[in-house]
This record gives structure tokens, C-alpha cells and sequence, in this order.
């Protein structure tokens, strides 16, 4: 078995090439901008200009090609993980080693993270209790129907004052040195 691409991943690659391929003059090839003033902005845009059409253009429409290709034998989104393909349990243990530096196995680090999403699922729950909410569904739904409702300065005046009344509440049981101020 060979590594082939997602189906659906894939599918969404090559609809965002096909678009910059029917959009030229949006590529992102010209996306950035040269610094103001500067004098040899003329030739640089020439030149991008003449790349994007003559090098890149021409191998995103072959990418593209490849991937089409290839996508009657892409895997299915069920078998996306990086362990579904050859040698992909061993490059996954790698990657933990690598990325996390934890000594865990790939299925040990995946339980300790669902550990602490039931563990955070259960605050909310708990928090929500509080509120008058019954259950995760409900203090989802909250602070979905709550979000945009606070404008964002206001969302941060009113962290800053919960931060304040916590260290107020920590300097009156045991202050500490290491503890970093919100103004």
C-alpha cells in the first residue's frame, strides 16, 4: 500500500488550486507587497509576475492533475490518522517521542487527553450547575447563543477585574513573589 491522500482533504485541495488557477490575478504567488518607495519594485513585479505565470501556474495545474489522479484510490476520511498508512504506527510513536517529549504511547497520550476533556466537560457541567444550566448540551447551547454579545473590550475590562479580585483573594491567604500583575 502506497500513501495516498485523503478523499475529501484532497477534494478541497485541488476545488482552492482549481480556483487560483481561474483567478491568475489572485494568485498568492502576488500576494505579498514590496516595501513603498522602494526603486526596483517595477522589475521585482515583472519578474513575480512572469514566475506565477510560466513556473507556478503551470505546476499547480499539474498538481492538480496528479491529484485527480489519484483520488479513485485516496482513503477514506475514516482512515485519515497517520497510523493508517505504511509504517505509520512507528512514524506516529516517533512523532509523540519528537513533539510531546512524553514517554507515552500513542494510546496513553490519546487517554490522557480524553481524561482531560471529561475532566473539563465536568467543570462545565459544574459551573453550569451554578447558572441554573442542566448538563454539557445546555452550557453549550449558552455560550453559543452568548457569543458576540459582549463586545471584545468589554470581554477583556471584565477578565482583567476577575484576575484582580483572584489575586486580591491570593494576596489575603498567602501572597507570593511570582505572582504577574493584570492592569
Amino acid at each position: 500500500m502506497r500513501r495516498l491522500p485523503v478523499g475529501p482533504l484532497a477534494e478541497q485541495a485541488v476545488t482552492w488550486a482549481e480556483g487560483v488557477l481561474a483567478n491568475p490575478g489572485a494568485s498568492p504567488v502576488l500576494s505579498p507587497r514590496p516595501p513603498p518607495g522602494w526603486q526596483a519594485t517595477a522589475e521585482w513585479e515583472e519578474q513575480r509576475r512572469a514566475a506565477a505565470e510560466e513556473v507556478v501556474r503551470p505546476a499547480l495545474a499539474r498538481w492538480v492533475a496528479t491529484v485527480r489522479e489519484l483520488l479513485p484510490r485516496a482513503r477514506p476520511p475514516e482512515r485519515a490518522g497517520l497510523a493508517y498508512l505504511p509504517g505509520g504506527e512507528g512514524d506516529y510513536a516517533r512523532a509523540v517521542r519528537i513533539y510531546t517529549t512524553l514517554p507515552l504511547s500513542a494510546e496513553e497520550l490519546h487517554q490522557s487527553g480524553l481524561d482531560h476533556i471529561a475532566a473539563l466537560e465536568a467543570r462545565a457541567v459544574e459551573l453550569g450547575t451554578g447558572l441554573g444550566l442542566s448538563g454539557l448540551d445546555e452550557v453549550f447551547t449558552a455560550l453559543r447563543d452568548s457569543a458576540g454579545r459582549v463586545a471584545p473590550e468589554e470581554s477583556i475590562r471584565q477578565a482583567a477585574t476577575a484576575v484582580r479580585r483572584a489575586e486580591a483573594r491570593q494576596e489575603s491567604s498567602s501572597p507570593s513573589p511570582f505572582r504577574r500583575r493584570v492592569r
